[in-house]
């Protein structure tokens, strides 16, 4: 009996459809168990600067119903949204030419979505952000290599195999019923995948919201933040956790001694403190966007005068 496969163009976009949210309930997993740098992360990071654009700043701002302050989760989940849609189509168009009769190459697919995975976030993420090819730009302090495109692999990996265990229907041209049965299959084996990255979905949010509700108790304990009260706003969805360690700041360019300084070189210098009060754009008379502290710190002139800025700098 002769056995041949077809898939439709559909078919190819709801398994890579799939394989796609899959991806995503593995980011959320690694987001809220690990902080884990998220590709979506540098793709909003470079999006996220169209809102200092004045005329779209202007635009946000002028949107009825307090529709302003989501402007960033939008542009995070279109982010998120796009980033997935993107590997959901190169997963449809490779699929079959990744197949061999009923079934794709699991090793094949997951190596090479791995691959694409990575090589997308180290040659056009991180260098869209600054950062270098790879992140190896020396701006970049937010990302380490490593651990940056060993997650990225790891999402993709995650991506091929899901694309990779959804078997192709098998059509046999001695009847309709096993033709059938091979479909009925199939579909099975791609709804229970579903259900289980589904599950995988629903455990994250479980555990973001009871990350969150931790953060909202330990907010509240007296005296465990002293700035817990002062007003801080973020383009950020997630902020990022810069590590002590790998941060310096450098005083470089039209100066006669080019410094490099690490924390504990600024902690070791003489400081000051200042009284200051931060308040935004929008705050309006008797609003509570706005914020008072005390700050403690290196003056700006002490390390300019250090370095010995030259004329016209």
């Amino acid at each position: 009996m002769n056995r041949s496969t077809h898939e439709s163009l559909r078919r190819r976009a709801l398994v890579g459809g799939l394989a796609a949210l899959g991806m995503g309930a593995a980011m959320l997993i690694a987001r809220a168990s690990f902080a884990a740098p998220l590709p979506p992360d540098l793709l909003f990071g470079w999006t996220g600067r169209l809102l200092g654009v004045p005329w779209v700043f202007n635009a946000v701002h002028a949107l009825p119903w307090d529709l302003d302050q989501y402007a960033k989760y939008v542009l995070f989940a279109s982010s998120v949204v796009a980033y997935l849609a993107a590997f959901a189509a190169l997963g449809a168009w490779l699929r079959p030419r990744l197949a061999s009769g009923a079934l794709v190459r699991l090793g094949t697919s997951a190596s090479i979505f791995g691959a694409l995975s990575a090589a997308l976030v180290g040659l056009v993420l991180l260098p869209l952000q600054g950062f270098g090819a790879f992140g190896l730009g020396a701006g970049n302090f937010l990302y380490p290599p490593g651990s940056t495109h060993a997650w990225a692999a790891a999402f993709g990996v995650v991506f091929g195999a899901i694309l990779a265990l959804v078997p192709r229907p098998v059509v046999a041209d001695a009847g309709r019923r096993a033709a059938l049965g091979a479909i009925a299959t199939g579909v099975g084996r791609g709804m229970a995948l579903a259900a289980a990255a589904g599950l995988l979905g629903r455990i994250a949010l479980g555990t973001v919201a009871a990350a969150q509700q931790l953060t909202a108790f330990l907010g509240r304990i007296t005296g465990l933040s002293p700035s817990a009260d002062h007003y801080v706003v973020s383009k950020n969805v997630f902020d990022p956790r810069v590590r002590e360690a790998n941060w310096s700041l450098s005083i470089v360019g039209q100066v006669e001694r080019e410094l490099t300084l690490t924390l504990d070189d600024l902690r070791a210098l003489p400081s000051v403190e200042r009284s200051s009060t931060l308040t935004c754009i929008s705050n309006e008379v008797g609003g509570d966007l706005i914020g008072n502290s005390v700050w403690t710190g290196v003056r700006l002139g002490d390390l300019l005068e250090t370095a010995g800025v030259q004329d016209g700098a």
